[in-house]
């Protein structure tokens, strides 16, 4: 066999220039697509971060009422209106608006509904915290405190 039947017989190997760029072209438009999934997911976290602040506001001072002594959670936050320090300094510049009530049971209420009927209207409070967020959205959040 000669040089010449040898030489038409090997296969050619790699790709040529029009292969690699239709490759480049499909991984160019898959990117995009995923990168366009990602940055609407941002976008829509974003949306929701005043709720889930006011949410956490509402939760916090929730919970610091229910640590109180009863006999100070009246006086101290029925009607409240500021989100403060726990060293009862007010929270300046916050664009969240909060109202808490602290009440006794009234007929209907989610109190004489419970199982917290059973214990003396005295002796139980419906404290509710109500915060408004920037954009209008409004968590509330309603506890049972008993003595």
């Amino acid at each position: 066999m000669s040089n010449k039947a040898k030489f038409t017989m090997q296969t050619e190997r790699g790709l040529t220039l029009i292969e690699l760029l239709v490759f480049i072209v499909i991984v160019g438009i898959a990117a995009t697509a995923i990168l366009g999934v990602f940055g609407g997911l941002t976008r829509n976290s974003a949306s929701l971060l005043p709720e889930k602040q006011a949410q956490a506001f509402a939760a916090s001072k929730l919970v610091e009422i229910m640590a109180e002594p009863f006999a100070t959670v009246v006086s101290k936050y029925n009607g409240a209106n500021t989100m403060t320090f726990p060293d009862t300094t007010a929270v300046a510049n916050l664009p969240y608006t909060v109202l808490i009530t602290a009440v006794a049971a009234t007929a209907g209420s989610v109190i004489t509904s419970s199982p917290a009927a059973a214990i003396p209207p005295a002796d139980r409070l419906l404290v509710t915290v109500v915060v408004t967020a920037p954009n209008g959205t409004v968590s509330r959040l309603q506890g049972i405190r008993v003595r």
